[in-house]
């Protein structure tokens, strides 16, 4: 668990508050460092899956895990598994009569297995690129040929899903999963746990890159948490490396922008109690200014920094 003192954030300056961040970072970072290593001595990866639930981290740390290979001088590419989605009118349907968007029924398998065959051979693809606000693949597709010896982070729910891959071995393969484990205190006292954080970076991505309102957001969020339990968790033995994506300062810096997003629910919502609760709770919160957020930071992903491309 990570505890957040209240007075010591509220009597440090900016310049506490940097090296609090970075030490709060480090851990994250270190375990990042430690899979790199890893893979830099097994000559034989062709592939690392990095799955997880939603708004764990995975596009930010496939990024930086990218950049920690390469210090090794290994050549990496990173694909995310979301760009195979079928069109969101075609995709699956659930016992329910609704679209089950978080099936992995919703990925074109087919063209995955194609595509990371035609990688592992070494030759010529065109890969796809989907847009989360119309709910569709783009027209535009990137050419790409990979060489020998590249390295592929392949990023998504379920990426560690056998179903997923074809003809490709253990010893090619090493597996990640990130999620965000761990509970928050409040001087002591349980305040938020992993889920509620990661509903929060949710609601905030979602408004900024996706085109949805928190009431929408969190309209689908019970079937996002069921999905995870049935579709991600059971994969999560899989992994050969697992990496917890919850910040001691995170709530803190999260705070006003998931506050001015829970205040859009209205006294009329059936989520208006809960958003309510957690507002109160996050006002008790000491803030910290998100611009004190290093420009790399996992956190990034959701308050919307521009030092990784994510779109």
């Amino acid at each position: 668990m990570y505890n957040i003192d209240t007075q010591k954030i509220l009597f440090m300056n900016d310049i506490q508050k940097r090296t609090y961040i970075k030490q709060c970072e480090k851990e994250y970072d270190d375990k990042l460092a430690e899979i790199a290593y890893k893979i830099s001595q097994k000559k034989s990866i062709r592939l690392c899956g990095l799955a997880g639930p939603s708004c764990a981290g995975k596009t930010t740390t496939s990024f930086k895990l990218t950049m920690q290979l390469e210090d090794y001088n290994l050549w990496v590419r990173t694909l995310s598994i979301d760009d195979f989605f079928y069109d969101r009118k075609l995709g699956p349907i659930g016992e329910d009569g609704k679209p089950d968007y978080e099936s992995p029924n919703f990925v074109n398998i087919d063209l995955l297995h194609s595509t990371l065959e035609a990688v592992m051979k070494g030759r010529k693809v065109y890969l796809p690129k989907y847009d989360f606000v119309s709910g569709k693949r783009t027209d535009k597709y990137e050419q790409y040929t990979p060489s020998s010896k590249d390295i592929i982070v392949l990023e998504g729910l379920h990426a560690l899903n056998d179903t997923m891959y074809y003809g490709i071995s253990d010893d090619e393969f090493y597996r990640i999963f990130i999620d965000a484990e761990e509970n928050v205190l409040l001087d002591g006292k349980k305040l938020f746990s992993g889920i509620d954080l990661r509903l929060f970076r949710r609601i905030i991505r979602d408004m900024k890159f996706r085109g949805s309102t928190p009431e929408n957001t969190m309209n689908l969020w019970e079937k996002v948490l069921e999905g995870e339990i049935k579709y991600i968790h059971p994969f999560a033995g899989h992994a050969d490396f697992k990496i917890n994506s919850v910040f001691e300062y995170e709530a803190c810096a999260l705070k006003k922008q998931t506050v001015n997003a829970l205040n859009k629910i209205n006294s009329d919502s059936v989520h208006y109690e809960y958003a309510k609760v957690m507002c109160d709770k996050l006002n008790l919160v000491p803030e910290i200014n998100e611009n004190l957020v290093p420009g790399n930071s996992l956190l990034q992903e959701f308050l919307g920094g521009d030092y990784f491309k994510y779109d």
